[in-house]
């Protein structure tokens, strides 16, 4: 689902200047890909404080309002790519990875202000929230591709331990079925830690959302607003297809309910009702939001806990046993899927996985 281009390159260590840069593509609706290249030097290395002097200097040296705004989006997008990187590395719950995101914020916030500012002061700012608006929806979605390849990641691994434990039941190594339990309910927390981050970009930035549309205008705004919805549309349709979901019950209701709403959007906007048509488009995207992340908790509970699934191994000394694989995630005081994102269902001291069936014969 992930596109990552790696880019060769020379680091010569100039304080007067960056070490990183992060170029950003993004197609019309209809593609709505973005690539999250190799920022370099991440949080973490020995000479990232270099890159970020870089940066700094940059800013400094930066006076015009545009300039600064258009400056503070493309060091978003720079925190972006080294997210993705930080992830892989370190990890969701590194402190280089919440720093990361941090400092994503923090220069989208700087963006917001900047917009903000000059339209108190008067000054017509309404094509550079059209500028900024796209490049900060671009930023988001390098954002939440960075989460999206982490949790992807974390499948993988997943798949990986359940062979091991099917190895390990075949085997009738309890010592080795425990740690492998283990280490898939750790992993299958992260994961679900992982989409919870995805899900909250859109509320973590929505009051800089709300100043690149109050300097847009009303209707520019309703405008970007109902761009964005099917921009999000084409995005479900794409990732649906990925896993196989396209024809499923929960996407084509999904997708009748988004249409019934876009449609009343567009109406409305051609009427000139301006503000409805911003709601609706607003409250269409929401539709898709949610119905993504009922796929997202699905999608843990069949890749993480093999849910449904029953795992037949035959031991070596001639053992037989169905093995039962189910599972929910013990977040403990995290509660990480709660509300919208899941539920917990089991208690900390259960394990990951049950394993329905016994080992018969095993002395």
């Amino acid at each position: 689902m992930k596109k990552v281009f790696i880019t060769s390159m020379v680091v010569v260590a100039m304080p007067f200047m960056a070490l990183a840069q992060t170029n950003v593509s993004a197609t019309a609706t209809a593609a709505t890909t973005v690539t999250l290249e190799d920022p370099g030097l991440v949080p973490g290395d020995f000479f990232y404080f270099l890159d970020r002097w870089g940066e700094d200097i940059d800013s400094f040296f930066t006076f015009k309002p545009e300039s600064k705004a258009h400056l503070a989006i493309k060091h978003a997008k720079e925190r972006a790519a080294e997210l993705d990187v930080v992830l892989k590395t370190k990890g969701l719950t590194s402190p280089e990875a919440q720093q990361t995101k941090e400092d994503f914020n923090g220069e989208i916030k700087i963006a917001g202000s900047v917009v903000a500012d000059e339209k108190a002061k008067g000054n017509d700012v309404t094509a550079l929230s059209q500028e900024i608006s796209h490049e900060f929806e671009i930023s988001k979605d390098m954002l939440k591709e960075a989460y999206r390849g982490h949790h992807d990641d974390l499948k993988g691994e997943a798949k990986d331990l359940h062979e091991k434990l099917k190895a390990a039941i075949n085997a009738g190594d309890v010592a080795a079925q425990a740690a492998i339990e283990a280490d898939l309910k750790n992993i299958s927390t992260e994961a679900a830690l992982t989409l919870n981050e995805e899900g909250d970009v859109e509320n973590n930035l929505d009051a800089e959302k709300q100043n690149f549309e109050n300097g847009m205008g009303v209707q520019q705004s309703a405008e970007s607003r109902i761009a964005n919805a099917d921009r999000t549309r084409a995005q479900f349709v794409r990732e649906t297809s990925v896993l196989g979901m396209a024809t499923t019950s929960l996407t084509v209701d999904t997708l009748a309910s988004f249409d019934a709403l876009f449609v009343k959007a567009k109406a409305e906007l051609n009427a000139g009702d301006f503000e409805a048509a911003k709601n609706d488009a607003e409250d269409a995207e929401s539709i898709l939001q949610d119905a993504r992340q009922n796929i997202n908790s699905q999608d843990i509970e069949s890749d993480f806990f093999g849910s449904d699934k029953k795992e037949k191994g035959k031991a070596s000394d001639g053992v037989h046993g169905d093995v039962m694989m189910k599972g929910n995630v013990d977040m403990g005081t995290d509660g990480a899927l709660g509300g919208d994102q899941g539920t917990v269902n089991q208690g900390s001291n259960d394990h990951l996985l049950q394993l329905g069936g016994k080992l018969e014969g095993n002395n």
